[in-house]
């Protein structure tokens, strides 16, 4: 049983109203249609074909090509780095490493982003990542290798998992469908 409010100005007594949860995307589209009102400005429109949502639908686009690319793009190459450095014995963690690092955080990630921000943490995990591939890139040893393919994966696995909750929250819940279609097919 809900208690009841006395009003201020009348001085009776008001039932307040249950609490009504309203999901984030919406509330993000009322903050920005209020917040284009307070300026005199005319409301956003949110479709596919905002450029916002284009510039940011790119980007992360992007972001995943590059992480998903750079766990399968090694494989072509590793037979000559490991003849190259003359150990054959660290082969399989050279990938191996990567792909448990990113695994082991893309839950992590989902506590950091609520404790950080998305946009944050994707800027972290992008500057991880590319800290990583430099790293690797200048590795003279497999065994560097394999540890800065470690620190690439710790950037990688926070991006995929921001890459998708960025997707989804980008714009309002009546545009997700499509941008999950944009984003399948």
């Amino acid at each position: 049983m809900m208690s009841e409010i006395r009003d201020d100005n009348t001085g009776s007594t008001v039932q307040p109203r249950p609490a009504v949860e309203v999901p984030v995307a919406d509330l993000e589209a009322r903050q920005a249609i209020a917040e284009a009102q307070q300026l005199g400005l005319p409301p956003p429109k949110f479709s596919a074909l905002n450029p916002r949502f284009l510039a940011v639908f790119a980007s992360i686009s992007a972001l995943m090509f590059l992480a998903g690319l750079d766990s399968s793009v090694l494989s072509t190459a590793l037979p000559l780095i490991s003849n190259e450095y003359n150990n054959t014995n660290l082969y399989a963690w050279v990938i191996n490493s990567y792909l448990i690092a990113s695994t082991l955080m893309i839950p992590i990630s989902a506590q950091l982003s609520e404790l950080m921000g998305r946009k944050n943490l994707l800027l972290l995990s992008v500057s991880i990542f590319l800290f990583g591939s430099i790293l690797s890139g200048c590795s003279t040893s497999m065994a560097m290798l394999v540890a800065f393919r470690a620190v690439q994966g710790l950037g990688a696995g926070p991006i995929s998992r921001s890459v998708v909750s960025s997707r989804v929250t980008s714009c309002p819940l009546a545009t997700v469908a499509s941008s999950t279609e944009c984003w399948v097919s």
